[in-house]
């Protein structure tokens, strides 16, 4: 059987062709996300769902082309952020992200949105979060008068590819967007009426892993998973039990068969009745990139042009000849705050003389990224921390062998790669083969 996984990320857009069968990936593929709007706000974050729909079109037409006899095709994107949909499935305003900062602008009594939205209703709602951008649209006036639907941009391509009007979430979506109940598996209706949100608009929850609807060639297309969960999934399958994802941002990982509690971490569902305890970066990669920007704009101040990619293979070598001469930089990077602190910042602390160069900062934001990480660890139940074995996934491991080495360090654990690219596209497509 032959399925094919598709992953509306937030900066690129991936496919994976996948033998369910044998378990080899047959292709993979990815495009940039260039569907990235113009706002008037440096907190809106706003994305264009139809581009993001053709990109993912256009990707799915090119691997039908090549592997016409497809089983199906299972779906994953970008988690907590929110659509508006008509009563026709179409989408009647942008795409706000999970990086959309509206839940963190001043509302009550020195309270944010998100703040004010958390206490009333005893979740946890962070800036992000759909049900907090929703929220924050209510009291300004912001909903569009055709909304009749919310869902994430990957349930919306699942409605583009069957003509579905209404949205259908797996429960890792719909948990995604907040006030979700995880012993009953609904959204908790007390919390929506304190919060004054009306559940008609809330999007139907599925029954597990399910087929939405076909394709107009007869193609089942199953319901999206989160990005997280399918990027675990596409990288540990049945074998193992704690990943490190680090891309744009960065998740730690770890599967429980059971409903835990673990605090300062979020439990997610899963798939086939499973949770994951996860803990969630919102900088993560983007750390790195952000010193890599840094390094360009000196070089080019200069008339210095130089390949992204040797420029980051020129600050790892910088960062390796550091490792072990001591004199460590200590650095936070916490760029963007957490979902608990949203104003918290980095910081870069034990500079000296011996250790401001670019080397040192480096390895400094390399062991920051690995050290939240690692933070995260340290709060999941001890019964659950049996593991001698992580698995690391996400573009930056893959071409970084030092930051592989200081994950190592960190987790006193055996580093093992997930053997592909596209983790999130591969995921999906097992979802699509059961």
């Amino acid at each position: 059987m032959i399925t094919i996984g598709l992953d509306a990320g937030t900066t690129t857009i991936g496919a994976a062709v996948v033998d369910s069968e044998t378990g080899t990936v047959l292709a993979t593929r990815s495009l940039p996300n260039k569907s990235q709007l113009k706002t008037d706000s440096a907190w809106e974050n706003l994305q264009d769902a139809d581009i993001i729909w053709k990109t993912c079109q256009s990707l799915l037409v090119d691997l039908l082309a090549v592997y016409p006899d497809i089983a199906g095709i299972g779906l994953t994107g970008q988690m907590h952020g929110i659509l508006y949909t008509d009563e026709d499935g179409q989408a009647v305003r942008p795409l706000f992200t999970w990086q959309d900062g509206r839940g963190e602008q001043p509302y009550q009594h020195d309270q944010s949105y998100a703040g004010c939205l958390s206490d009333r209703t005893n979740y946890h709602m962070a800036t992000g979060f759909g049900l907090t951008t929703h929220f924050y649209n209510l009291r300004n006036g912001l909903v569009p008068e055709k909304a009749v639907r919310i869902c994430t941009i990957a349930d919306y391509i699942g409605m583009q590819l069957t003509g579905r009007k209404q949205p259908l979430l797996h429960t890792s979506n719909a948990h995604s967007l907040g006030m979700f109940d995880l012993t009953q598996m609904r959204f908790d209706e007390e919390a929506l009426s304190i919060a004054e949100i009306f559940p008609e608009m809330l999007p139907e929850i599925a029954p597990g892993e399910t087929v939405i609807g076909r394709t107009k060639d007869g193609i089942p297309v199953w319901t999206a998973i989160g990005d997280n969960q399918a990027s675990f999934l596409g990288a540990a399958g049945e074998n193992y039990d704690v990943v490190a994802n680090i891309g744009t941002s960065s998740q730690l990982s770890v599967r429980s068969g059971t409903l835990v509690e673990a605090k300062g971490l979020d439990i997610r569902p899963h798939v086939r009745g499973e949770y994951l305890l996860v803990g969630a970066g919102l900088c993560g990669g983007s750390a790195y990139a952000l010193l890599h920007s840094l390094l360009k704009e000196v070089l080019e101040m200069y008339g210095v042009e130089t390949n992204e990619d040797r420029l980051y293979d020129m600050m790892e070598r910088a960062a390796q000849k550091e490792m072990h001469t001591g004199h460590a930089l200590a650095i936070d990077t916490r760029f963007r705050g957490t979902r608990l602190e949203p104003q918290l910042r980095g910081a870069i602390s034990q500079i000296g003389i011996n250790n401001f160069s670019v080397g040192h900062l480096a390895l400094g934001v390399m062991r920051g990224i690995c050290d939240e990480l690692g933070g995260f660890y340290e709060k999941v139940p001890e019964a659950l921390r049996k593991a001698e074995v992580l698995v690391g996934g996400g573009n930056s491991q893959q071409r970084n062998k030092t930051l592989r080495a200081l994950l190592a360090e960190r987790f006193e654990m055996r580093i093992i790669l997930s053997p592909h690219h596209e983790e999130a596209a591969i995921g999906a497509s097992q979802v699509a083969a059961r």
